[in-house]
Parts: C-alpha cells; sequence; structure tokens
C-alpha cells in the first residue's frame, strides 16, 4: 500500500475509502475520552485549543489556532460537553475565535451542526471576536445569517445572557 506523508503523521492509502481504519478510530476515541474528561480542553498536537470560562448562566469557549481539516474533528469532539448542557435553562454558548486565525469549510460545518444542536435543545450558541479573514469566510458563506457575531465576548454576553453580564459587574 502506498503512503501519504502528512507533517504530523503518516496514512496509509486504503482501497476502502470509507473505511476509517483502526488506528485513526483509537485516535478519535483517545480524544474523545479527553474531551469528555478535562474542562480545560486542549489539542496542542493539531494547533487549536479551547478554554472555558463560566460565567453565570453562560459559558465563554476562547477557541485558538486553526479550526481546519486536521483540527475539526477534535474541535466538534471538544464541543460535546459544552453543547450537551446547551439548553434553554442552563448554558448559553460563547464561542470566542479572537484566538482563530483560519477556519475552513470543514469547521464551519462543525458551527453548523453546534448551532442546529443547541437550536433543538432550546440553547443559544453566538460568536465574537472574528478576526478580519474569519470574518470574510463568515460572510461568504453567510455563517453571519446563522450565527449572532459580536465584536467582542462581552458584548456577546450581554446579548446571550443579560443577567450574566450584570452579576458579573456586579461582583
Amino acid at each position: 500500500m502506498p503512503f501519504l506523508a502528512h507533517p504530523r503523521r503518516l496514512f496509509t492509502m486504503s482501497r476502502r475509502p470509507n473505511i476509517m481504519g483502526a488506528t485513526e478510530q483509537h485516535a478519535r476515541a483517545r480524544l474523545f475520552a479527553r474531551a469528555q474528561a478535562h474542562p480545560l480542553t486542549t489539542a496542542p498536537d493539531l494547533g487549536m485549543n479551547i478554554t472555558d470560562r463560566r460565567t453565570g448562566n453562560a459559558v465563554v469557549l476562547e477557541v485558538t489556532g486553526r479550526v481546519d481539516n486536521d483540527s475539526a474533528e477534535a474541535f466538534r469532539l471538544l464541543l460535546v460537553p459544552f453543547l450537551r448542557h446547551c439548553t434553554a435553562d442552563e448554558n448559553r454558548i460563547v464561542l470566542d475565535f479572537s484566538g482563530v486565525d483560519y477556519i475552513s469549510s470543514v469547521g464551519l460545518r462543525v458551527l453548523m451542526l453546534a448551532a442546529k444542536q443547541a437550536k433543538t435543545q432550546g440553547g443559544t450558541v453566538v460568536v465574537a471576536g472574528l478576526h478580519s479573514v474569519v470574518k470574510e469566510i463568515f460572510e461568504i458563506s453567510r455563517f453571519n445569517l446563522v450565527f449572532q457575531c459580536f465584536d467582542s465576548a462581552r458584548d456577546a454576553l450581554a446579548a446571550a445572557a443579560p443577567p450574566t453580564l450584570a452579576a458579573r459587574e456586579g461582583a
């Protein structure tokens, strides 16, 4: 079987492209287990990190790095525990993208699925702090119509969870 070189690892090209290799299955399982176990989530080997901070009934997820083909699956898996609690009565999610340099179509798909799940559960997901390149990608793909986009996480908190911001400023 021929090998395809990749900067981070080697993949074996299979004659059956729809079947995931055992190594990739184990890697995804480990990543999923790590995402479930740690509230401070990270995927440094993929060039992307997510840190969370709770503010009242909102969770601000600060995403840094690139959300591209290499890191989109990790991004999806790292969002799972937060989306599970994103309902009308529980958490609102603010995705702070001020540290994101680039997002690919695969990353946009992850965001679309997250928004769909949150909406089904009655929750809210908003995006804040888009850099010019990421903002342009959102506008071209019309994701600015799918998500409420804000200039800063503070503005997003004020819109998504007003009592949270008032409690934060009062403390």
